[in-house]
C-alpha cells in the first residue's frame, strides 16, 4: 500500500497516477472531495480516495487500527506544500502520521518521504524555518526507526517547483530504493 498525504496538491494527482500505472495500490488523501474524485477516476481500481478535513489529522489516528500491520511501502508527506510556515502544525501532523503509519511501514520495510518548498527568499524564514525543521525532525526518526528497516526522506524543492520531487518519489516508490539510506535531498 502507498499513502499520499495532501494528493491534491499539483504533484499528488501525477504521482498518484504513476504509481498506480506501476501497479502501486494507491490511497489518496485530502480535504477536498473534488480534487480526490478527478485523481481515483483515471485508475479506480488502484487508487482509494479517502477524505480528511483540513485540521482534522487527529483523524489519522482512527486509521491505524484499520490498517493494522498491512505492509505500507511508501508514504508521501504533501502536507508542508499547503503550508509550508505553520512549522507546529507540520510537526504536529508529522507525528502522528508516523504513529498512524509506523506498523505498517516496519511491515512494508517502506518509506517515509516528506516533501518540503525551499523559498526562493531567503528571508522567508519562517518557510525557511519549516525546511531545517522537518529535515531535522525526519533525521531523528530515521535513527529511531532505522533497525526497523524503515527509511525516511525529506525532499527539498524549490517552492515553484514542487514536480522537481516526481522522479525521486516514484524511484522511493519502488523496490530498487530500499537500499537508499535516510536522508535530505536537495532537487532542482
Amino acid at each position: 500500500m502507498i499513502i499520499i498525504l495532501n494528493a491534491g496538491q499539483p504533484l499528488g494527482p501525477d504521482l498518484a497516477a504513476a504509481l498506480a500505472r506501476a501497479g502501486g495500490r494507491v490511497v489518496a488523501i485530502d480535504s477536498r472531495t473534488d480534487r480526490l474524485a478527478r485523481l481515483a477516476v483515471a485508475h479506480p481500481e488502484r487508487i482509494e480516495p479517502l477524505v480528511i478535513a483540513d485540521g482534522e489529522t487527529d483523524k489519522l489516528s482512527l486509521l491505524k487500527d484499520a490498517w493494522a500491520d498491512e505492509p505500507i511501502t511508501l508514504v508521501v508527506n504533501l502536507m508542508p506544500l499547503s503550508r509550508p510556515v505553520d512549522i507546529s502544525a507540520q510537526m504536529r501532523a508529522l507525528s502522528m502520521v508516523l504513529r498512524t503509519t509506523l506498523r505498517g511501514l516496519v511491515a512494508g520495510k517502506g518509506t517515509l518521504a516528506t516533501v518540503v518548498a525551499r523559498p526562493g527568499d531567503p528571508l522567508a524564514l519562517n518557510a525557511q524555518g519549516l525546511c531545517g525543521a522537518v529535515a531535522r525532525a525526519g533525521e531523528a526518526v530515521a535513527a529511531e526507526v532505522h533497525a526497523k528497516g524503515v527509511r525516511v526522506h525529506t525532499l527539498s524543492v524549490p517552492a515553484a517547483h514542487p514536480g522537481a520531487a516526481l522522479g525521486m518519489l516514484i524511484h522511493l516508490g519502488s523496490g530498487t530504493a530500499q537500499n537508499l539510506k535516510s536522508t535530505t535531498f536537495h532537487l532542482d
